[in-house]
Parts: C-alpha cells; sequence; structure tokens
C-alpha cells in the first residue's frame, strides 16, 4: 500500500503511472519497484502478486520477483520525481492545514502541532503538540477561561446532539421508504419479494461484503435499470481495499463471494473484470 489518495494534492494533474495498478494508492517513494518491462508498483503489491503469478498484472509479461527492483537504487531519477509529488499532513483531519512534498513528510511529522504528545507531569496522552504550551502552563490548576469555555461547549454540545438526533430520524425514515420502494418494485418484477436490494447511496463498508455479494449473485445476469454500474463497482473496490488494509473488520469468505460474484456477473466492463480478478487474488492470498 502507497500513499492514501485522500492525502495526494491535484491528483488530476498527476501523470497516472505514479498510481500502483493494483491498490491505486500513490506510489510511496520508499517502496516503489518496478518490473522488467517498465511497469511501476508498490512493492508490497507486486510482491504479493508475482510470487503467485509469476507475471506482471500489466501487460501479463513472465516475472519473478528476484527481477523485480526497487526505484531507489534502480532509477534515482525516479525516486526523487514519486518523492517530489504535493501531499497533505497525515493529520489534516485533525486541523494541519501543512501541504509540501511527499519526501518532506516525514521531517514535518516531527513538528507537526496535530500529534498527540504526552505530558510529562501529568501523564495525558490527548493533548495536542499545538496545545502542549498552555496544558503545561495550567496543569495542576484550574484555567481562568476553562469555566466559561466549559459552559459554552456544553451548549454546543447539547444543540448538536439535538440535530444529530433529528438526521438520524430523518435518515432512518428515508432507508425505511427507499426499501419498502425497491422491495416493492422487485417483487413486480420477478414474482418474489425475496430478491436481495441494496441501497442507492451505495454507503456500504466491509461488514456488508456478503449483503452486496448476494444482490449482484442475484443479478448476475442483468443489472437493475436503477443501479449505477460505476457507483456499485467503486463500493466493491472499497469494501475489498478496506479488507484488505484491516482483514479483522470483515470475513475474509464473505469479502471473496463478493468478488467471486462480480467475476461472474455479465455487465461489468473489460477494465473492471481484470481489477476484480486481481483484487480476488490479493484477497485469497491475504
Amino acid at each position: 500500500m502507497g500513499v492514501s489518495t485522500d492525502l495526494v494534492v491535484n491528483r488530476d494533474r498527476l501523470p497516472a503511472d505514479i498510481f500502483c495498478p493494483i491498490c491505486d494508492d500513490m506510489i510511496d517513494q520508499n517502496d516503489a519497484m518496478v518490473t522488467p518491462c517498465g511497469h511501476l508498483f508498490c512493492g508490497s503489491c507486486i510482491s504479493t502478486y508475482v510470487a503467485s503469478r509469476q507475471q506482471c498484472p500489466q501487460d501479463r509479461s513472465r516475472v519473478t520477483t528476484s527481477q523485480l527492483l526497487h526505484i531507489k537504487t534502480h532509477s534515482v531519477f525516479l525516486y526523487r520525481l514519486l518523492g517530489r509529488s504535493l501531499v497533505k499532513c497525515v493529520n489534516h483531519v485533525q486541523g494541519c492545514t501543512w501541504q509540501g512534498e511527499h519526501s518532506d513528510s516525514a521531517a514535518h511529522l516531527k513538528t507537526c502541532g496535530a500529534v498527540k504528545v504526552k505530558c510529562s507531569r501529568c501523564g495525558d496522552e490527548s493533548i495536542f503538540r499545538r496545545d502542549y504550551d498552555h496544558h503545561r502552563g495550567r496543569c495542576g490548576a484550574p484555567c481562568s477561561n476553562c469555566g466559561v469555555l466549559s459552559k459554552e461547549n456544553a451548549k454546543l454540545r447539547a444543540d448538536l446532539e439535538a440535530k444529530t438526533a433529528q438526521l438520524s430520524l430523518a435518515i432512518t425514515r428515508a432507508d425505511k421508504a427507499e426499501k419498502a420502494c425497491q422491495s416493492k418494485s422487485a417483487s413486480s418484477g420477478s414474482g418474489s419479494s425475496s430478491a436481495p436490494f441494496i441501497s442507492l447511496d451505495y454507503r456500504y463498508t466491509q461488514v456488508h461484503a456478503a449483503l452486496v455479494g448476494r444482490f449482484i449473485a442475484y443479478h448476475s445476469h442483468s443489472l437493475p435499470a436503477h443501479i449505477s454500474r460505476e457507483r456499485l463497482f467503486t463500493c466493491v473496490k472499497y469494501i475489498a481495499d478496506q479488507f484488505l488494509r484491516d482483514p479483522d473488520m470483515a470475513n475474509k469468505n464473505d469479502v471473496r463471494f463478493l468478488l467471486a460474484a462480480c467475476s461472474s456477473a455479465d455487465w461489468f466492463t473489460a477494465n473492471q473484470h481484470d481489477r476484480i480478478e486481481i483484487l480476488l487474488h490479493c484477497v485469497h492470498v491475504r
């Protein structure tokens, strides 16, 4: 696995060759490997693939693991080029606004304000580095502003919880209405109310692998008109990628069943079928 695409700045402007054809992540310069036929991959991805199939997944030419070359020693120019790609900080969700070259990201993390550190005085490990000086100055004594801020935070938290409850209720009602509509449509179209269905928001994770797999297997010869093939494929790929990153979050057999159902479906494109076969192999050797 390489650099997650949500960390890559201006991905659309970058050449496709620096993204791994197996996992879709941007290739990390320190893990990059190239085949004798000139195709670039994440080292962990291509090593696993070649060890089992002895071929390049791009052009199917014969390759052995001993023929794979590390970019760092094989091509210094390409190694430096990969390092110049612009990325966000891995802590951008926690508020870090840093953007810079990938080769500088490790050095940035040593000073990143969104990294949590431990207070040497009280042992609290939940303090962001940017707040450390303030915490140390108040550690063991109440902050003069904390009383006011606590009241304001409590009011904001109560408002947020009320709005969250309202939103959850609205989502639940919408899901029930959508499922009822889909069940009625499936019953009238097939003469049975037992046909599997999926939500049209396609918001499924690896724990829903069996559910999505049953839907695809049931409709393997004809995709329902209201289902987007592209969004369904993206959903399948997301489930498989999440399982490969964290296998403990889903049953391996469920994920294999999902990918096998996709492999037998008639309506995926040739490129999508090739990607499904690669994912199926990666899940099998996991």
